[in-house]
């Protein structure tokens, strides 16, 4: 029983790994882990959902995940991160190699501008609009 589990998470993973090619070893770790924690039988981010950009303006890449852009295989093809309006979204930033947890909130519909420090954008719970932005200390 071990095996099969292992054989399946190995194949998860692959799956996940090779969709995600162009992500650094730290992003992959994370995207991976989401996937996990939202699709019991696996799933994939879609390019917006899983988004490594410079958000900060120190001209390295950071980690934006949102769930409501996670596809999940199996039974239910929606994240177990998400509600019935709002999904999970996560912001890491890199120290070093690698990228740490930042903010944790629900939302939906995540866009980033074009800027250096790009404006994060989407929509709460009923469908108000929110945005944020690092301010050099923390996203507000």
């Amino acid at each position: 029983m071990r095996l099969v589990a292992l054989v399946m998470w190995v194949l998860v993973a692959t799956t996940t790994v090779a969709a995600a090619q162009s992500y650094s070893k730290a992003a992959q770790y994370l995207i991976a882990k989401e996937i996990r924690a939202g699709c019991p039988a696996g799933g994939r981010f879609a390019a917006a959902g899983a988004v490594e950009r410079d958000l900060n303006g120190d001209g390295r890449k950071d980690l934006i995940l949102s769930h409501d852009r996670l596809s999940c295989k199996g039974g239910s093809s929606i994240s177990k991160s998400c509600g019935m309006q709002v999904c999970t979204v996560k912001i890491y930033l890199r120290q070093g190699k690698l990228l740490r947890q930042k903010m944790d909130f629900l939302g939906g519909g995540v866009t980033l501008g074009p800027t250096n420090v790009p404006v994060i954008s989407g929509y709460a719970h009923g469908g108000d609009a929110w945005a944020i932005r690092w301010n050099g200390r923390t996203f507000r």
